[in-house]
């Protein structure tokens, strides 16, 4: 990337998972569009009564693009089937306004879209980023802020008694009401914190550095403030809970895990025993750093050892730059917006997560071990889940011996298949549906406890 405001602009999934590249700024006169039909409950059972909760999205869940579109879409069904009644209401791009996705209605008693804030220009993005160097605010939250979203809030909550908002992190709640009776479960997919902090450690430019360092300090504040605000943080691993608890010990937390649900991936035959593969969001930095890593550091030895491998990159909205950068690399292909990405994995002996900056879990390797799929990589993507190193996945570091446990893969058909079997069957017992709609449950007693 060529600026420090648009490289930071990758700070947050949340940004630049959901819109392109840029900033954004308030579009108070977009339409939204409505798709229809405060205590907490005294027992976990409310469930099986109809318990009734705002879930307020950055983004539509469907089409599941991403990895935020695929946790928001799996716990609205795990919701569905505890006999949740749900008022979705969500940021959407023009192209998704006004035509809702038939599977998002049959999970919801309610849907209502708000224009997404509208993308800033350069200039406009450089004046935002400068002028809030004299502010206590991050930059990113404040592009958020949306009248249409505040009013859209306002008139759901004085229309229907909801037992809780489900609030899709924290970049949504700059639109919430400041004295809600209403308990907020904050869903957090990562913290946005810790992703900029890692960022920050392969970042060479000195000027980006400073003005990362600021940003970073103003959004851990904020994070841990809504953390703290929260009746419950429903955080997406154990690892994310511990971290959040030690950094803000007022927060109550649940576990709400990543997961996939196994019944829309099945295994397949092995076709090419020369392909590999990483799937993933390419408007999404780190993605990007993942690829361009393995590219530069890996490929090229993998390649001494395998010269007919094939290295496929599978990924929504890559840059013009990025897709020369991979068009110029021997044995590796582009594949962008495919519809399905299973399609693609199936075709795949490994797959490789070859992730240096990131935070959450990734579901790229629950996704691949559900298709009975072996994963290598490095232990940061591979943090926080529970799959057992050297048996359900591969991981390493170091360059060399990440292309050697790839090439060990790809020279051992065996091998694949029993580590494959291994970790289809970690996601059947712990990544799965029920799984999902079990720590719904918890999260439920919890904030009841809270409450008394």
């Amino acid at each position: 990337m060529s600026s420090a405001s648009a490289l930071l602009d990758q700070q947050s999934k949340h940004i630049v998972d959901n819109h392109s590249q840029g900033g954004f700024a308030d579009c108070s006169s977009a339409p939204s569009v409505r798709v229809s039909a405060s205590a907490l409950p005294e027992s976990p059972k409310v469930a099986e009564g109809g318990m009734h909760v705002l879930f307020v999205g950055l983004c539509p869940p469907v089409p599941t693009t991403n990895g935020q579109r695929m946790r928001n879409r799996n716990l609205l069904r795990a919701l569905q089937r505890e006999g949740v009644r749900v008022y979705f209401l969500a940021f959407a791009e023009p192209e998704e306004l006004h035509a809702p996705h038939d599977q998002l209605r049959s999970l919801c008693e309610h849907v209502q879209f708000v224009q997404a804030p509208k993308r800033c220009s350069q200039l406009e993005e450089y004046l935002g980023r400068f002028a809030s160097l004299f502010e206590t605010a991050p930059y990113g939250p404040r592009r958020f802020r949306s009248a249409l979203m505040t009013a859209a809030l306002h008139k759901a909550l004085d229309t229907h008694r909801f037992q809780a908002i489900i609030c899709d992190d924290v970049y949504l709640a700059c639109n919430l009401p400041a004295n809600l009776s209403v308990p907020i479960f904050l869903n957090k997919h990562d913290l946005t914190y810790e992703i900029l902090a890692r960022y920050l450690e392969t970042e060479r430019n000195w000027a980006k550095r400073i003005y990362g360092r600021l940003e970073h300090r103003k959004i851990r504040r904020m994070e841990l403030r809504e953390c703290k605000r929260a009746k419950v943080v429903l955080a997406c691993s154990a690892r994310d809970k511990q971290l959040i608890q030690s950094h803000c010990p007022g927060a109550n937390v649940c576990v709400l895990p990543n997961v996939v649900d196994t019944d829309d991936y099945s295994p397949t035959p092995e076709r090419d025993d020369n392909l590999i593969i990483f799937v993933g969001s390419l408007d999404w930095l780190p993605n990007r750093d993942a690829v361009e890593y393995f590219v530069t550091e890996v490929f090229p030895a993998l390649r001494q050892m395998h010269p007919e491998v094939r290295f496929i990159v599978a990924g929504r909205l890559p840059p013009p730059w990025f897709r020369e950068r991979l068009g110029s690399v021997p044995g590796v292909e582009l594949h962008a917006d495919v519809p399905d990405v299973r399609v693609l994995i199936a075709q795949a002996v490994v797959c490789v997560v070859p992730l240096r900056i990131g935070g959450g879990t990734r579901l790229k390797i629950m996704e691949a071990a559900a298709m009975a799929k072996p994963t290598v990589s490095t232990r940061l993507g591979a943090e926080g889940l529970d799959f057992v190193e050297g048996q359900e996945i591969l991981l390493e570091d170091e360059p060399g011996k990440f292309a050697r446990a790839v090439s060990g893969l790809l020279k051992d058909a065996s091998r694949r298949r029993e580590i494959g079997r291994a970790a289809r069957s970690r996601v059947e017992k712990q990544y799965g549906v029920t799984a999902l709609r079990d720590a719904w449950r918890q999260v439920v007693c919890t904030a009841e406890k809270i409450g008394r």
